[in-house]
């Protein structure tokens, strides 16, 4: 393809070339007063502008796509992308080669390569120089000109000591002998230096240098190893022979059977010996008084004194080497059937004083058991004290309990953070929780009620009366039995009454009227309900089937929970009396201002 340059003084009109002037293909370079322009002729033979070509310093602000821009002052030429200028570089030389230039093989690094067949094609030189680094194959074996200089194991002499050997050196294989402890030593690596360098070789032991005195090839008879000969085997049997000295042990063959042979001494003693306990490492006893350690075995051991007794001025250790007290006791003792320890699971921080206190316990901890099968079905409940025959008998996992009496919580199993303090206190307590009881039978009926305290449910009789007997309530305050005459005080209860723990307002419906109705009555208290007997002294006060009469079916002034045992909420009443006070007040303002107006008149 060719390119024209079009001189200025050129006669083509607009300063471009016509469709005769180009080839199709061909660009040509043409421009005039509005500036210089490519142009092309493309395959229709129509002439199609290319883009303009700019010549300044700086980049035109407004080009169009495919525009060059020339920078006289660099000589860098551009082209306009359609966003931005794109430099468009020249080549100046071809592998350092500039004008016409013509590449060889060599030039491009390809100088072993060319075209000659498979067999004669040369390599590069780094695989040559790498090839020339291999042994040859001569026959298929190596010649042993190329074969490297084998290493032959060498006796590096004798060491003294480790620190003599380490200063040898030598090669993988060499090795030594240490004179110290008459072992081998081999090098496992080069050098020798380390300690790691070296491997000992196992040695059997001393080797045998003679056998009963013979070197060589040796052959023993009878007689060199003390043996009976045939004919002495003929005469020996278990008994000794005629003519057998028997001082001196010996028979006429020269030989005795060691059955036979009579006791030369005993410990050590002969002629007439009298042993002691010290010859038997025995402990010494004179009298009734024993002296000396004595250490007995694993076996059971029972020691019986029906006329006396037995005193130790020493310490007394079982299954303990080295006692640290008069009485150490290694695991629960058991002294006339009462277990003293830690009980079952052996837990390190459980106390268990009692016939099978904690027997059932296996991972509970901070128990503290007193008394006859106290906390007896107790397994992973923690930090419970019961004391009293069978106190929390029956609990498994509750935890946090206190029980102090004969069968206090004795049915409780889960129940945690209960006190009980009486006989039967809380005993039928089940699951309950935080209850507090004082007192025979205190809360005795109580099975799943939590929050409630009881005191004194029992009447000077004996007789089991509480004034309320919770079961399963919560929450709930009972102070005293049926049978108390009289309650003491020093000062009246405070009872809160802030409005802000209060809710539901609404007026009290009751007034004069019901004032005006109420029937006030002096009475005493019945020793029982089945009798006439009377009971403390004369009280005043209401029945409270006349207030309930009063009230309807929603009392307040009268606690009907219990049916069977009414009872009378004295606090209720007074703003009861309030309103009719305030009733009254009204009534003798009016009949106060009637007076006063009649009086005017």
């Amino acid at each position: 393809m060719a390119v024209q340059l079009i001189p200025k003084n050129s006669n083509v009109a607009d300063r471009r070339p016509t469709a005769n002037q180009l080839s199709n293909g061909e660009i040509a370079l043409n421009y005039n007063a509005a500036g210089a322009f490519l142009t092309c002729r493309d395959t229709n033979g129509s002439i199609q502008q290319v883009g303009g070509v700019k010549v300044s310093e700086t980049a035109p602000s407004t080009p169009a796509k495919q525009t060059l821009w020339l920078k006289p002052s660099t000589g860098t030429l551009s082209i306009y992308s359609g966003s931005s200028w794109v430099a468009v570089g020249a080549v100046t030389s071809v592998d350092g080669q500039a004008g016409a230039v013509t590449l060889t093989s060599a030039d491009i690094g390809l100088g072993n390569v060319n075209n000659t067949t498979d067999l004669n094609k040369p390599i590069s030189t780094a695989t040559q120089n790498a090839l020339n680094t291999k042994a040859d194959l001569v026959g298929g074996k190596v010649p042993t000109s190329q074969l490297p200089s084998l290493a032959v194991s060498e006796y590096l002499g004798p060491a003294a000591n480790q620190a003599a050997m380490l200063l040898l050196s030598g090669e993988r294989g060499d090795w030594c002998i240490r004179t110290d402890s008459s072992s081998t030593f081999v090098l496992v690596s080069d050098g020798g230096s380390t300690i790691g360098d070296w491997q000992e070789l196992a040695t059997p032991a001393s080797p045998v240098s003679s056998v009963n005195g013979y070197t060589g090839t040796v052959v023993l008879g009878a007689s060199d190893v003390s043996a009976a000969t045939t004919a002495q085997g003929v005469l020996a049997d278990s008994a000794l022979q005629t003519g057998d000295n028997i001082s001196e042990l010996t028979n006429d063959e020269n030989y005795i059977n060691s059955a036979g042979a009579p006791v030369q001494s005993v410990n050590t003693q002969t002629a007439a010996v009298v042993l002691g306990a010290a010859d038997v490492g025995a402990v010494n006893l004179t009298g009734d008084n024993m002296t000396g350690d004595l250490t007995l075995g694993t076996d059971k051991i029972t020691l019986e004194a029906t006329d006396g007794s037995a005193s130790f001025l020493g310490e007394i250790g079982i299954g303990v080497a080295t006692p640290q007290a008069k009485l150490d006791v290694n695991g629960d003792a058991s002294i006339n059937s009462l277990t003293i320890g830690r009980g079952a699971g052996n837990v390190s921080n459980n106390t268990a004083a009692g016939y099978q206190a904690l027997y059932n316990n296996t991972t509970g901890t901070s128990n503290t058991a007193n008394g006859h099968r106290v906390l007896y079905n107790n397994t992973t409940g923690t930090s419970n004290t019961a004391a009293g025959y069978q106190a929390l008998y029956a609990n498994t996992t509750g935890s946090n309990n206190t029980a102090n009496g004969r069968q206090a919580l004795y049915n409780s199993t889960t129940g945690n953070n209960n006190a009980a303090n009486g006989r039967q206190a809380l005993f039928n307590n089940t699951t309950g929780t935080n209850n507090t009881a004082y007192g025979h039978q205190a809360l005795f009926f109580s099975t799943t009620g939590s929050g409630n305290i009881g005191i004194g449910f029992s009447t000077n009789a004996g007789t089991y009366a509480p004034v309320f007997n919770p079961t399963t309530e919560n929450n709930r305050i009972v102070l005293g039995h049926t049978a108390i005459t009289n309650a003491y005080v020093k000062v009246a209860w405070t009872v809160t009454s802030d409005e802000r723990d209060k809710m539901n307002f609404a007026p009290v419906p009751h007034g004069l009227d019901f004032v005006n109705q109420l029937k006030p009555t002096a009475y005493r208290f019945k020793v029982g309900r089945d009798t006439e007997t009377p009971n403390g002294d004369v009280r005043y006060g209401f029945k409270a089937q006349d207030i309930l009469a009063l009230e309807g079916d929603n009392p307040v002034i009268i606690d009907t929970e219990d049916p069977d045992h009414l009872k009378y909420k004295g606090e209720h009443l007074v703003p009861v009396l309030v309103n009719a006070v305030q009733e009254l007040t009204s009534m003798v303002k009016e009949l106060q201002a009637e007076i006063r107006a009649l009086k005017g008149a």
